[in-house]
């Protein structure tokens, strides 16, 4: 049972003294318990009181199986998750952005939070006058970690943000590479990993977390299709992809094992001769468009080229068509052109 609220030295963002509780915990991978001292959050008793009686209240009524879990063991094992899914920097960008969030709740339990939790967090974010955009990701960011306490390690019954929908803004930047800058850049690359990267990225727009994990049986040549498992829903798909694509290729196709030995695009020589290769045929990309732009380059002349955004959608692995929507201003322009080339 917890324990009554005692005092105890000033917690960091608080002014005086504040209330704690004593609480059993399973200690992970034994039968053992220790005891945790949890923060309540407050420095008046009779909140503290209230606060205690609530985890008393979760044990009484069986919740504490969910209750046992606690935000910072939940944020260890989510990080020991994205270990081989995700570059060091990304990682550690969820982990602050984690952090901030459940730092503005004062809960020691996932299962304390709820949805009036992130909308406080969302008014404290616009107070700083952060864009609608760093809002989105936040929660798009925060639904998935819930998703996975949730769905893949059960600790909870269900997503406490599942209610809060949160559209994807309008008019976000995009940013892609024209056809005569993608042709300039495949002429000027010597022959080495990083063109063959680029090549295959511009000519099946796949991600470049897909793009790591290829093997040469992937490839079917004959059909000039790339099988492709997506990185983000799972699933399996066949893209197919111009045979000239194949002919850049030519002197690096082997038979089988895999085509990249990176394990991730942060790699020191990939950033560099990447940097090199744009500064040589004077391409600027704004800050945030490194390799992801190449997807962007592929989406962005389907689109000018008057592919269906369903059919887009079904090369990129998008799950949600709105997802591939950010596309569709490009295919109006065809649609424009079109109209206005009908003459009499």
């Amino acid at each position: 049972m917890a324990s009554v609220p005692y005092q105890k030295k000033e917690r960091k963002g608080w002014a005086g003294r504040v209330f704690y509780t004593t609480i059993r915990t399973p200690v992970p991978g034994t039968n053992k318990k220790r005891n945790k001292a949890i923060c309540l959050g407050t420095d008046k008793k009779s909140e503290a009181l209230i606060k205690v009686g609530e985890y008393i209240k979760l044990e009484k009524t069986g919740a504490i199986s969910f209750a046992k879990i606690s935000i910072s063991e939940s944020l260890k094992e989510y990080d020991k998750y994205q270990v081989r899914r995700w570059t060091n920097k990304y990682r550690n960008n969820q982990a602050n952005l984690l952090k901030r969030f459940f730092e503005t709740t004062n809960c020691f339990f996932l299962v304390e939070i709820k949805a009036k939790h992130f909308e406080s967090y969302e008014d404290l974010r616009r107070e700083k006058g952060l864009s609608e955009w760093t809002l989105w990701h936040d929660i798009k960011a925060i639904k998935t970690f819930f998703n996975w306490c949730t769905e893949v390690k059960e600790w909870l019954p269900k997503n406490p943000l599942a209610k809060i929908k949160k559209r994807k803004p309008e008019g976000g930047r995009l940013n892609y590479l024209s056809k005569e800058e993608v042709q300039r850049l495949l002429s000027t690359m010597p022959e080495n990993d990083l063109k063959y990267m680029f090549a295959i990225a511009v000519f099946t727009g796949i991600r470049s977390s897909e793009l790591l994990k290829l093997c040469w049986e992937d490839f079917d040549f004959v059909r000039n299709e790339l099988y492709v498992l997506r990185g983000k829903s799972g699933q399996h798909d066949y893209v197919p992809f111009n045979p000239v694509l194949k002919d850049i290729l030519s002197p690096f196709i082997k038979k089988s094992g895999k085509v990249f030995k990176y394990k991730n695009f942060e790699h020191r020589w990939l950033k560099q001769n990447w940097e090199k290769a744009l500064i040589k045929v004077n391409i600027k990309l704004e800050k945030g468009d490194r390799w992801h732009i190449l997807r962007h380059t592929y989406a962005s002349h389907l689109a000018m080229e008057g592919t269906p955004i369903a059919v887009i959608s079904k090369l990129l692995g998008h799950k949600n068509i709105e997802t591939t929507m950010i596309y569709s201003h490009l295919s109006d322009k065809v649609v424009e052109a079109a109209g206005r080339s009908v003459s009499y």
